[in-house]
């Protein structure tokens, strides 16, 4: 399972100063992530993808967490079985 985080909603939330937030995503995002269109068709629809050493254990709580703290629509997350396509919303 891959995960994403939506561009447009983390430079909002990292813009608030987020200590937490920051270090929990410095683990898994950095400037070599790739990035994919999870929502085609929004204009802010561009995900970052969640890679590094911790895999996919990693990925996944520290997406839970994120979401314990963001609503559904204040900071995106996306899962996908393949990491190419159909992205869903979580």
């Amino acid at each position: 399972m891959f995960y994403a985080v939506n561009i447009c909603d983390l430079t909002t939330v990292q813009a608030r100063g987020d200590f937490a937030l920051n270090m929990l995503l410095a683990l898994v995002v950095n400037q070599q992530s790739r990035q994919v269109e999870a929502e085609g068709g929004l204009w802010d629809g561009i995900a970052v993808v969640m890679d590094g050493e911790g895999g996919e254990e990693q990925h996944a709580a520290i997406a839970e967490l994120i979401r314990k703290k963001y609503k559904r629509f204040q900071l995106r997350i996306y899962t996908s079985k393949t990491g190419q396509g159909s992205w869903r919303r979580i």
